[in-house]
């Protein structure tokens, strides 16, 4: 067993859940709409903005037109889903660079031989 460590990749890529891509966009979009829950952040995004959209719809729909309740109701949900979904990705993101640069700092941290005889503190307080 050596104490050499081999370097992290770059470019580490993480296992995905998600089917990989074939090419075909059709078949791609579907294959993504079905594990929709395995992509990260993408479900909470949704939840947002459907939350979000319905209360503005609601509110909007006591003062305004239907047609106008609707449309604000689907903005607001877009913006949302789309706001919440990009900050849940940055933090994901920030997330996955610590512990990449966790993972690299203990890469270069000596290797501790366990074999030495551990210090006994009493013997050095009294010194």
């Amino acid at each position: 067993m050596s104490n050499e460590r081999e370097p992290l990749s770059e470019a580490h890529v993480l296992p995905s859940r998600l089917p990989p891509p074939t090419g075909s966009l059709i078949q791609d979009s579907l294959q993504s709409a079905r594990h929709i829950g395995d992509i990260p952040c993408a479900r909470n995004a949704f939840l947002t903005g459907i939350v979000g959209g319905a209360g503005m719809g609601i509110i909007r729909g006591l003062s305004t037109s239907l047609m106008g309740a609707g449309h604000w109701a689907m903005g607001t949900c877009i913006l949302l889903s789309v706001a919440s979904w990009n900050i849940c990705q940055y933090r994901f993101q920030q997330e996955r660079t610590q512990l990449t640069q966790m993972m690299e700092s203990m890469r270069k941290r000596p290797v501790r031989d366990n074999s030495e005889k551990p210090r006994d503190p009493s013997a050095t307080a009294a010194s």
